[in-house]
């Protein structure tokens, strides 16, 4: 089944949305030039993942509480984890319940940011090699301009129950 999904992208200095096309089960299952998902949950697995203002909206506003979903570590808000797992996570079905509203972070993964590298394919994800150059490429300039975004958020937060 294809879906759509919609995501705020920076264009500049400004977030548009952008609409992906996408598959319910992993991030474009089957369509040349994409990463190719196993849903193994690796990823959703003691997540780290920071999220950006607008991810945080974006939940909220399918009816979840920052408190529930959230941590706040040394002023960066990253998902919770719930018995080592991401609180979105559904062990049960390895499917995430926001997929079509997940955090930017999620949706570029396994695209990662290593400090001495850049962007780079994490070796966590098992099907990491599907990962075309040009896709990393994208995601990468993608990835930078969230990472700057988080950052600059973490240094003038906005208003949060959680601060």
């Amino acid at each position: 089944m294809v879906d759509y999904l919609q995501l705020p992208i920076l264009n500049g200095k400004n977030f548009n949305a952008v609409t992906f096309r996408c598959n319910n089960i992993g991030n474009n299952i089957g369509e040349p030039g994409f990463m190719q998902c196993s849903n193994c949950g690796k990823c959703c697995k003691d997540t780290e993942m920071e999220l950006s203002s607008d991810d945080i909206k974006r939940l909220e506003e399918m009816g979840y509480s920052l408190e529930e979903f959230a941590v706040i570590d040394n002023g960066v808000t990253r998902l919770r984890n719930v018995d080592g797992w991401c609180y979105f996570y559904r062990l049960a079905d390895k499917k995430c319940r926001v997929y079509r509203k997940r955090p930017l972070g999620c949706y570029l993964y396994p695209v990662v940011h290593l400090i001495n590298a850049g962007a780079v394919v994490d070796e966590l994800c098992p099907m990491g090699q599907t990962i075309t150059e040009q896709e990393l490429s994208t995601k990468g300039k993608i990835l930078n301009k969230l990472l700057k975004k988080i950052d600059n958020e973490s240094t003038h937060p906005f208003s949060s129950p959680l601060g």
